[in-house]
């Protein structure tokens, strides 16, 4: 049985929620993260200009994550991408909730899904970390993590 259509819309207004709070200000003209929905995979991604002329403009998709539904199993797994080759993310690799991956995607404890930019990692607003409006801007899409957050002055 694959996703429902409502767990399909849920899902969608999930990552298009989490892919908009995401890039920091300072960045958003080099880069973007968008999603993806193909059949029972979800795909995170960011979006790289390439070329802008005559109002028509271009981008490049880089994979970061591919969250995998299982119909038979009826649980997700979480899949970084290394040398456009997928592999299962050992630490968490399967869950019942789509949010909780989408957690440990997001904080990327062991540094294996988000490139860097200028040396800080996109998910933060400055090298040291989330500014406190930042990780409340995060929590209202995906929900308080349970964990510590790096929270500093905002570098945006």
């Amino acid at each position: 049985m694959a996703l429902s259509e409502h767990t399909h819309r849920l899902i969608e207004g999930h990552c298009r929620r989490y892919c908009a709070a995401v890039c920091p200000p300072s960045v958003v003209h080099q880069v973007r993260l968008g999603f993806r929905m193909s059949g029972d995979d979800v795909w995170i991604h960011e979006l790289r200009p390439l070329f802008r002329t005559l109002g028509m403009y271009a981008v490049r998709e880089v994979a970061l994550v591919c969250l995998r539904f299982a119909p038979v199993s009826r649980d997700w797994s979480l899949h970084h991408c290394v040398d456009g080759h997928l592999r299962l993310y050992a630490p968490l690799p399967r869950a019942r909730n789509f949010l909780r991956l989408l957690r440990e995607f997001d904080r990327d404890p062991h540094r294996v899904f988000w490139p860097h930019l200028n040396g800080a990692s996109l998910r933060w607003c400055s090298a040291g970390g989330r500014c406190r409006q930042c990780e409340l801007r995060y929590a209202r899409v995906l929900g308080p993590d349970g964990g510590e957050a790096d929270l500093q002055r905002c570098g945006s």
